[in-house]
């Protein structure tokens, strides 16, 4: 893909695009998709139960256990609506409080997610009681009380250099009784039946309950209406393309960060992306549906021409393989 198809859209490639994606095809969605409106959505769709049982069922969510007090909330909505530090709480479901990252089901208990999941919640064992991590679930307004988790390995490089090394596993104490097959686990590009490398241009899908509003870099709770930021409760899926190294390089607040540690991925139309609250979640390869990346940054979210930063899993394999063998810490490095 070159730098004048990524930046810029023709008819012809909205057309096979709004196919491809699978959007509603009334005239007011096409329009918005074809001429970068916002839509009050960063693109993709909302799953079905059945599609996310065949695209995402390893889908993992992490979810804060810390329930906010009616005075926390009464402050909250106080605030001006210039503070930064306000969150809208008073506005949003006991879910939609809870919901911080997401991540990816390895099987035996292991869940792959970012690095700053870990490190922007906690900085030591408390971790392992601010957060918990749910498994099989597609709808979070109606979720079951999630998984423990015992463990957490983060990657010793990755504060050093947060452009980089964004990755970290996390083991969950699954309840007694239940079996490996209840929850299917990602399948890695690299394992044997997934060796084709990766290419630019790839179709690839990215899979969240993250922020639904497309937005500049700035105000987490603010989207490019002025609207504020909400989550979604059903898990969706947004299609995107590969974007070459040179080209994401040269993406002005990219430039110096991006590494062969990472893949970029973007769409020609503006307001397709993952977003806040997205991190740690599957990039998968579509026409396999093997794991290629997990969601780790980007610069605002749905902005034409400005790709988002997925942590390159063909680059960590033997990470993973060590961290997952390492003799069990609270919260380690390594």
């Amino acid at each position: 893909m070159s730098p004048q198809q990524y930046g810029e859209i023709t008819q012809h490639q909205c057309d096979d695009a709004t196919k491809a994606f699978e959007q509603d095809p009334s005239p007011a969605n096409k329009a918005n998709l074809c001429h970068g409106v916002s839509a009050g959505a960063v693109g993709g769709i909302v799953l079905t139960l059945p599609g996310y049982r065949i695209a995402a069922p390893w889908q993992a969510e992490i979810y804060s256990t810390y329930d906010y007090t009616d005075a926390e909330l009464a402050d909250d909505a106080r605030k001006a609506a210039s503070d930064l530090g306000k969150y809208y709480l008073d506005r949003k479901q006991p879910w939609e409080r809870a919901h911080r990252c997401g991540g990816v089901y390895l099987g035996d208990g292991w869940v792959l997610t970012a690095a700053h999941c870990v490190t922007t919640a906690a900085t030591g064992p408390e971790f392992l009681t601010m957060r918990k991590v749910r498994l099989g679930v597609w709808d979070l307004s109606d979720a079951q009380p999630g998984f423990t988790i015992v463990a957490a390995v983060i990657h010793k490089d990755y504060e050093k250099n947060p452009s980089r090394n964004d990755i970290a596993l996390l083991k969950v104490d699954l309840h007694s009784g239940l079996m490996e097959e209840d929850f299917p686990q990602a399948r890695l590009i690299g394992d044997p039946r997934h060796r084709r490398p990766l290419a630019v241009g790839a179709r690839v899908g990215v899979t969240g309950w993250g922020a639904t509003g497309a937005k500049a870099d700035g105000p987490m709770m603010r989207s490019l209406t002025g609207g504020v930021e909400r989550a979604s409760a059903k898990l969706k899926e947004v299609r995107l393309f590969v974007v070459s190294r040179k080209i994401c390089a040269a993406v002005r607040p990219y430039r110096g960060t991006i590494s062969d540690d990472v893949i970029c991925a973007g769409s020609p139309i503006a307001g397709q992306d993952a977003c806040t609250w997205d991190s740690g979640g599957p990039l998968v390869r579509l026409s396999d549906r093997a794991l290629v990346g997990i969601v780790s940054r980007g610069y605002g979210c749905g902005l034409k021409g400005v790709p988002g930063i997925y942590t390159r899993i063909s680059s960590y394999r033997g990470w993973i393989e060590r961290a997952k063998h390492a003799p069990l810490g609270q919260v380690s490095r390594m």
